[in-house]
């Protein structure tokens, strides 16, 4: 089933379509991928306890039926779900990198503090601290600290 999943979307990718729906198509991709290689690590890590850390660190979208909400898990971080859109800006890949950069976000953001990401200029810090931020619904001031060289 889902690599019949995983054909449909690589043939729709390729074919004809509007930049809103290409955007769509790559971000669920990326996604998908991401996802496929957490499982695959978890698999090849032989992880088989929720309360394993290989799982606690993966950000995480619980239904709540008695909130009848959306909640955000991290390590020890609970967060509400933003429900706040962000545009349709596409998205860069997810790398371990991002993973570290989430989970050192929540964790700060658990006992109310904050982050500025720094690195490279074009790496995805920012974007995916907005990202992550308007997702929880929590602000957090996020700076652009980039290595800018003059261009000659």
């Amino acid at each position: 089933m889902r690599v019949c999943v995983c054909v449909c979307v690589c043939t729709q990718v390729r074919s004809d379509l509007s930049n809103e729906v290409r955007k769509k198509v790559n971000t669920l991709i990326i996604i998908d991928v991401h996802a496929r290689d957490i499982i695959d690590t978890f698999v090849r890590d032989s992880i088989m306890d929720a309360r394993e850390f290989a799982w606690e660190s993966q950000l995480r979208f619980y239904w709540e039926r008695a909130a009848d909400d959306i909640n955000i898990r991290q390590c020890t971080g609970l967060f509400k779900y933003g429900y706040e859109f962000m545009g349709l800006n596409g998205r860069l890949v997810i790398t371990a990198l991002t993973d570290r950069c989430y989970m050192t976000l929540t964790t700060a953001l658990t006992y109310r503090l904050g982050g500025a990401p720094a690195g490279p200029a074009g790496t995805g810090t920012r974007g995916h601290t907005h990202t992550h931020t308007h997702t929880t619904r929590l602000s957090l001031l996020c700076p652009s600290y980039t290595n800018h060289r003059p261009q000659h």
